[in-house]
Order: structure tokens, then sequence, then C-alpha cells
């Protein structure tokens, strides 16, 4: 297996399997160059996932962690959403705070794991990527062995969010939440609250209003447990 397979099998993203609260998309933005990021992965990746201001200081991309650095459009919504399910403030300066100094971080509260192990700009260009690299055999295998493998951790690890997004993969995040799930569903699973929202940045008229009303029905659900 070469490192490039191994990466799309065994990188799952960043943060640390106990933390109690998930988010999981298709796959990374792609940021860096693909060289970079397989080495630091393979550098920092341990269980799959890496420290996430660790590895984009490797990758030489260190803007979305300095002080007051800009908010990367699919971490702020992620972040919005969190926040006011807590009960947080989240202002624009809580949010880069927060994603300066905890958001995917080796000891916080936050995971964020992608479906499939290698970077892409867009959907297109990641299946573009997969047909360039893998067959399509191939690329089935890694699917379906990491959606058991993130499966395996949900029951191990049993947190209390996850927040799926991207409904072009609502078939896989069916597989997980173990029922059909449109955007905006919600449902508990054993001790697990599981969501799934549109991709942050794909959805027009999606407003930081609407984030905000969903992310207190996962609070009203969380009360009603």
């Amino acid at each position: 297996m070469d490192a490039l397979e191994e990466m799309a099998r065994e990188c799952f993203g960043y943060g640390r399997w106990e933390a109690p609260y998930w988010f999981i998309g298709l796959e990374e933005g792609m940021s860096g160059t693909l060289e970079d990021r397989v080495k630091a992965w393979q550098k920092l990746g341990k269980e799959g996932l890496s420290d996430c201001k660790k590895f984009h200081h490797e990758i030489k991309v260190d803007k979305y962690h300095i002080d007051f650095p800009p908010l990367a459009p699919t971490w702020r919504v992620l972040m919005l959403i969190l926040l006011t399910y807590l009960g947080r403030g989240s202002s624009e300066k809580e949010l880069k705070s927060y994603q300066s100094d905890q958001l995917g971080m080796a000891n916080g509260e936050t995971a964020l794991l992608e479906l499939f192990g290698l970077p892409a700009k867009t959907i297109e260009e990641g299946l573009k990527q997969k047909g360039q690299h893998f067959s399509k055999n191939l690329v089935d295998d890694i699917h379906h062995r990491r959606l058991l493998k993130i499966h395996e951790r949900i029951r191990e690890h049993a947190p209390q969010l996850v927040v799926m997004y991207g409904t072009t993969s609502k078939e896989e995040f069916g597989s997980l939440a173990g029922r059909k799930m449109e955007r905006w569903d919600t449902i508990r699973r054993g001790p697990t609250l599981m969501t799934l929202i549109p991709h942050p940045t794909s959805p027009p008229g999606v407003t930081n209003e609407r984030w905000v009303q969903h992310a207190k029905a996962l609070r009203e659900w969380e009360k009603q447990a």
C-alpha cells in the first residue's frame, strides 16, 4: 500500500475520538500541497487523527491559527452551531478564538472527521482525484471500511453530538444513523444525538439565523433526553 492510499484509508481528520462533539463531512477542503499533507499526516496522525493546529503548521498554512485569524467558511458554521448548542458566546471574536485555539485539537472537545481521507477543493475535484489514483472498486472498499470504522468509534466512544454535513452523502450518513436522513433531520441513537445539515458552503439562502435556530433545536432535543 502506498502512502496516498494509506492516507485515503486511515486519515480521518482532526481532534480525538474521545471528544464529545463530532462533525463529519465528505472530505476536507484542500489547502497546502497534497505531498505536504501526506508527510504531515505520517508525522502527526495518531489512531487516524491529528492535531488541527499542528497539522496546518506542518503544511505551512498557519493563517487559521494565528491571533484573530480569518474564519474558514466551513469551520465558521460548525463552530456557530456548536457554541450556540452549548449556550456559549458565538460572536466573531469568540469564533476566531475557538478556531485558533480549540477546534480539532488533540486535547480538545471536538473531532473533525471525513468520509474520505484525501482533501479536495470541490466534490468534482474529489471525484477526479479518486479516478486518477484509484480504481472504482478500491474507492468503494475505502469508503465501506471507513464507514465501518466511524460506526465502531461512535459505539465505542458514544459522543454527545454528531453533526453530519453535506446532503450529497446522505446515504452514507444514514448508514451511520441507522435510518434514512434528510437535511435538518435529527435523531437520538442511544446516548448520541445525530443531525444532518446542508454543507455550510453550498446552500444558497441559509442564514446565520437558520444555523442558530437549528443549534437551539438541538439544545432542546438534549433537554428531552
